[in-house]
């Protein structure tokens, strides 16, 4: 499934669902889509909730249903977030 993503902030917001046809998107074969959802992902990347949107997906990850290349990208995208933003600010 084609979805078409915008770049512009305002005409995708972050919402489960946008978040959901972005990863589809970055995950897909189609090297266009791939660009284009890795870019917004970069976008929403600071966005207050982004991180909260990817933990609720990881709950998906037993969905056989979904596609593994989607399942596995949220999964990674939250790793690489916790490793860039939260384990440098952690106490030691």
């Amino acid at each position: 499934m084609d979805v078409p993503i915008e770049l512009v902030p305002e005409a995708n917001p972050l919402s489960t669902q946008n978040l959901f046809n972005t990863l589809q998107a970055a995950s897909s074969p189609n090297q266009q889509q791939v660009q284009t959802g890795s870019q917004q992902l970069q976008n929403w990347e600071t966005q207050k909730g982004y991180y909260s949107l990817l933990q609720h997906l990881q709950t998906l990850f037993i969905d056989k249903s979904l596609p593994v290349e989607t399942r596995y990208l949220a999964i990674i995208l939250l790793k690489n977030g916790i490793d860039k933003y939260w384990r440098k600010f952690a106490s030691k």
